[in-house]
């Protein structure tokens, strides 16, 4: 279940924005839960890492791609990940399929898990695996990895001086006055 390769040409067709701003990406972790549910993730291992904002988009929201980057800064030793994504699925493809998806392809065939949401961004709990019923995933946590920060480029085009607005003052400039 979920969207699938021929869906992915319908679905929301992945594309280049250069409109968007960057978003700083999402940590996704395992936690013990109440329930002690952090053997929940068992065999889902690799969704767990730093995602980033890639290049591409899907349905008009942005694609963020599994780094092998630390929390911390820095790479994490061994090879390289399986690619893994976090992607939104428009609703063209009926509404039970829209939400936000981790697969190892955008509109990949086979998904790892899915939330239920509508919008941006990816929700930090409510998890699913695809299933009869679908497996709910207690302890994946999706956090955002700075969402609150400003971006360097509209803090300067936010504090740029600007000339003054209004007509321009008619008439002699003022004489200084004696001190």
């Amino acid at each position: 279940m979920g969207p699938s390769p021929a869906a992915a040409s319908v679905g929301g067709g992945v594309a280049r924005s250069s409109k968007r701003p960057r978003f700083p990406g999402f940590l996704v972790t395992a936690v013990r839960t109440e329930e002690g549910a952090e053997s929940d993730v068992q065999g889902l291992e690799i969704l767990l890492g730093q995602y980033v904002q890639c290049s591409r988009e899907n349905a008009g929201m942005p694609v963020f791609e599994k780094t092998n980057a630390t929390p911390k800064g820095g790479f994490a030793g061994g090879a390289a990940p399986r690619p893994c994504f976090l992607y939104y699925w428009g609703a063209e493809d009926g509404e039970e399929l829209e939400g936000w998806w981790f697969g190892e392809e955008v509109g990949g065939a086979e998904v790892l898990c899915y939330a239920d949401k509508k919008n941006f961004p990816p929700p930090v709990t409510g998890w699913i695996v695809p299933g009869d019923p679908g497996q709910p995933i207690r302890c994946l946590r999706v956090s955002s990895l700075g969402a609150d920060v400003e971006s360097e480029a509209s803090v300067a085009e936010r504090t740029r001086p600007r000339p003054p607005s209004g007509p321009p003052p008619s008439g002699p400039p003022p004489s200084p006055t004696p001190s």
